[in-house]
């Protein structure tokens, strides 16, 4: 009886067994995936820096200037060259300002030198009326030959080349001073002497 009791139990255990793998099957199975469904939305945008943000130390803001500095550098296009010439700075003898000139007179020559109509002579000749005369012409100084016999009409461009150099200019002459190496101090000069006539 035992027997015949098993076997008339083992169908149903038997699909007892198979109904339980199914069901194991099914769960392990991952779920099919919905035609239909939407693509999640993206998330928020990143937040902007806040304000109160601490700035980078001061180390690593000047390394960023001055690699900016170096960028911008870079990037600017060379400076134009003239082919053998040079930028002119030219200051021609009738472009000097008396006013300036009456001070570097002062300065200048006023140790050696009056200006003045009936002035003395001093180390050096009287310089009135001095623009548009020969040189070595001022009554009562003593000239050196080489002055005397240079011939010179002082004219701007004459008074300007000389100023730059007198001794160069008039080899033999005893005239101390050196010269105005500035265009614009020798042009501020001859403007000066050519109010004194």
């Amino acid at each position: 009886r035992s027997f015949q009791a098993f076997y008339l139990l083992q169908p149903t255990a038997t699909r007892a067994l198979a109904a339980r793998r199914k069901r194991h099957r099914r769960c392990r199975r991952p779920p099919p995936a919905s035609k239909t469904a939407r693509p999640s939305p993206p998330g928020p945008p990143p937040l902007p820096p806040s304000p109160d943000a601490a700035p980078p130390p001061p180390r690593l803001q000047k390394r960023s200037r001055i690699r900016c500095g170096q960028l911008l550098l870079a990037a600017s296009p060379p400076p134009r060259r003239t082919m053998g010439k040079k930028a002119s700075t030219t200051c021609a003898p009738g472009d000097g300002d008396a006013g300036s000139g009456a001070k570097l007179f002062k300065a200048k020559c006023a140790t050696c030198h009056t200006c003045n109509e009936g002035g003395p002579n001093k180390q050096g000749p009287n310089l009135f009326g001095v623009m548009g005369r020969q040189s070595g012409q001022v009554d009562g100084f003593k000239y050196t030959a080489a002055n005397k016999g240079s011939g010179i009409m002082w004219a701007e461009q004459t008074m300007f080349d000389y100023l730059a150099n007198p001794k160069k200019y008039i080899k033999g002459t005893n005239m101390a001073f050196p010269g105005f190496k500035a265009e614009k101090d020798r042009a501020d000069v001859i403007a000066y002497l050519n109010t004194m006539k």
